[in-house]
């Protein structure tokens, strides 16, 4: 980011945390973002939720559909929110659990039997990936992406969860270590990081041949989906490499940023009106 490579500095500070002896991958990848998280032995940094005391932590309203309480005992409708595509399902291959935080296909209630239905569109609600368009008006388009189910929803919430959310685990360190390693070369240990978190996935190990800085970006997805790294990820990985992991278009309904002005947010219209000494980044 500041345009000159640390990445032995950056080995030195994970090797701090990694070797400190306080964290250790939790069995269970599920149990660092359930209900009852506090208790994780990987989680380094999170923020605390409860849903009584500290509220706000209300993820699976903002991606289940509107009828997903009555697939998870919630006290109140969902948001019908944010959801994956198919490129991002097809990232997880053979036994990788980490798979099961998505709901894809027909959802049914908390009994397993009875289908859920749309209740404007009195359609069976079936959560398509395949998603070719963002701007679908039709109320098909309502159950379009997989739900991602992560931080998982806490029965009798109407919108705050317990679960805290995750800002630092141990097996994200573990993850940028490999990456620095491979950046100065000690392909060694970037191959028993990778592989420590993807034995813990139940993913096959990886050999030398599949440990690229491509399959590395991708295993960070497959890993810390729903964590809020991607978009970092993503343009730390093209400035490294040159390739347009972020800048590159993307279908759907992405066309490429040929300058990388997308690097930077664009700055809000109403700061720009209250602030004179503001001027819109380049490109917006």
């Amino acid at each position: 980011y500041t345009g000159t490579a640390q990445w032995d500095k950056a080995i030195t500070a994970l090797n701090q945390v990694i070797n400190s002896g306080k964290y250790i991958l939790q069995p269970n990848y599920f149990d660092n973002f359930s209900v009852a998280n506090d208790g994780s032995s990987e989680n380094i940094f999170v923020v605390p939720f409860d849903k009584v005391h500290i509220g706000n932590m209300n993820w699976e309203m903002q991606t289940l559909h509107y009828s997903s309480n009555l697939t998870y005992g919630l006290t109140g409708q969902p948001w019908n929110g944010f959801c994956s595509t198919a490129d991002v399902l097809n990232k997880y291959t053979g036994t990788d659990a980490r798979k099961a935080q998505f709901l894809v296909g027909q959802q049914y209630a908390a009994d397993g039997v009875t289908p859920l239905t749309d209740p404007q569109a009195n359609l069976p609600v079936i959560f398509d990936p395949n998603v070719t368009s963002l701007s679908d008006a039709s109320l098909p388009f309502r159950m379009a992406g997989a739900r991602n189910v992560k931080y998982h929803p806490e029965s009798g919430t109407a919108g705050n969860q317990s679960n805290d959310m995750v800002i630092f685990r141990l097996a994200d360190a573990y993850l940028m270590r490999a990456e620095a390693s491979m950046h100065t070369g000690d392909v060694a240990t970037a191959l028993l990081d990778v592989n420590k978190v993807r034995a813990r996935a139940g993913a096959a190990l990886w050999t030398p041949a599949d440990l690229t800085l491509a399959s590395l970006l991708d295993e960070r997805s497959r890993e810390m989906m729903w964590e809020g790294w991607r978009r970092q990820d993503l343009i730390r990985f093209e400035v490294a490499t040159g390739t347009p992991y972020f800048t590159g278009a993307r279908t759907p309904a992405k066309t490429a940023d040929g300058d990388t002005h997308t690097f930077l947010f664009p700055i809000p219209a109403p700061e720009i009106l209250s602030n004179p000494n503001l001027h819109q980044n380049p490109g917006y």
